[in-house]
């Protein structure tokens, strides 16, 4: 049995982080579970566990976890790397030439990334001859990116550190936070740093995993403590009005399962109000009921993949788990999938290998391992990248099992 302690370092929600409400509703339990980052070196250490719980706040739509953890414990030490995945390296590079080609007036301009993890996207601009800085509160992923020669300062971004920026560099042209909104608590005083360090008429490019999509494919594993709130556009526009920031364009994405890019210009300038916006709430995305309707979806999915992975154990067949994304640790907690069902996870993160999943202890092992054994089933707990996944593993002679957005079994070779 897991070695449980009571949680201490979290704080309970009492109001929106955007719009101050207190008439916040709980429609999501997902149960306690240990950090999605946190994998052991022993699978006997105590570990801290922490409620795993969404509410929705009826005034501004935002939905957020009703609990807080220290971002020191969460992000001092973190163990994904853009790089890690093809998709996502890609992506960047697609970003750093839209930027470079569309958003840079000269080559005197400043990028500053913030989340910048270890420099993969700061990389590709200064390659292009852009002058970059990336701030990354994670020092083992700020000591990667300097070390490349992305210089990276280690600490986490507010006012305070936007000024001593502004006062060491000058202003901004362009400022980029991909993937950083969600794990932001205050973040009135991340866009008080925000509108510090840019220059006027400067641009903030912001990349979220997208509500819309959470709700459609039920991706109730991309919850877990790091992911303090979840967007639509509504909430986003609150918050950039209410600090001089215009929204210029929202671009709909395919990565982690749905995301969205939102960019904005620092002015005074009105414009007109977002067509994503009148989107949302024709798709009920602004009411609690459809949060609602989506907590039991989450029930049955989770059933449905359980009845899938019994079956497989029924007839003495062996599991694996392929990848040990954070959101693979929500699912196997929250499903209740241990190493009675799963032999051993694979990744290619060397932070992760020869440690073991929190909460389940699965020990988490090298890609070869999998690639020797052609294990006859296997649950793509990275899911969101099943292409990329299938292409890389067509030598598989066993099968995989998607768990979202419903869960199914691939034919072998798919």
């Amino acid at each position: 049995m897991p070695k449980k302690s009571r949680a201490t370092g979290a704080r309970r929600v009492s109001r929106c982080r955007v719009c101050g409400s207190k008439d916040l509703t709980l429609f999501l339990d997902l149960g306690e579970t240990p950090l999605a980052n946190s994998f052991l070196t022993n699978p006997d250490e105590r570990e801290e566990w922490f409620p795993l719980q969404l509410f929705f706040c009826n005034r501004c739509a935002l939905v957020q976890l009703s609990r807080v953890v220290d971002p020191d414990t969460l992000f001092r030490n973190y163990a994904y790397r853009s790089s890690s995945s093809g998709t996502v390296v890609a992506h960047l590079l697609e970003l750093a030439r839209f930027v470079h080609a569309n958003l840079l007036g000269s080559s005197k301009d400043l990028v500053v990334e913030i989340g910048s993890n270890d420099g993969t996207f700061l990389k590709a601009l200064k390659e292009m001859g852009v002058k970059i800085l990336g701030v990354e509160p994670a020092k083992n992923m700020a000591h990667i990116a300097n070390a490349q020669g992305v210089e990276t300062l280690p600490t986490f971004f507010g006012s305070k550190e936007a000024q001593r920026i502004r006062d060491l560099k000058g202003g901004v042209k362009v400022m980029v936070a991909n993937n950083v909104f969600a794990h932001i608590d205050d973040l009135h005083d991340f866009m008080r740093g925000v509108v510090t360090l840019l220059d006027d008429g400067g641009i903030l490019s912001v990349e979220v995993p997208y509500l819309g999509d959470l709700n459609q494919n039920v991706e109730y594993d991309t919850v877990y403590h790091e992911h303090l709130s979840y967007f639509t556009v509504h909430p986003i526009v609150k918050l950039f009005d209410e600090f001089g920031m215009k929204l210029l364009k929202v671009v709909k994405l395919e990565l982690h399962g749905g995301s969205i890019r939102l960019l904005a210009e620092k002015t005074t300038k009105q414009r007109p109000r977002p067509s994503f916006l009148a989107f949302e709430e024709k798709c009920g995305l602004t009411k609690l009921r459809t949060y609602e309707s989506l907590a039991e979806r989450v029930e049955y999915q989770k059933e449905s993949l359980r009845r899938i992975l019994e079956d497989a154990r029924s007839g003495g067949e062996k599991i694996v788990g392929y990848g040990a994304p954070a959101k693979g640790n929500t699912l196997l907690n929250f499903c209740g999938i241990g190493t009675e069902t799963l032999a051993y996870l694979i990744d290619t993160t060397p932070e992760k290998i020869g440690r073991f999943t929190p909460g389940t202890h699965i020990p988490v092992v090298e890609t070869e391992r999998f690639r020797k054994e052609q294990p006859p089933f296997a649950l793509m707990l990275a899911w969101n990248y099943e292409k990329e996944i299938v292409m890389k593993e067509r030598e598989y002679t066993g099968q995989f099992i998607v768990p979202i957005p419903s869960p199914r079994v691939l034919p072998k070779n798919a």
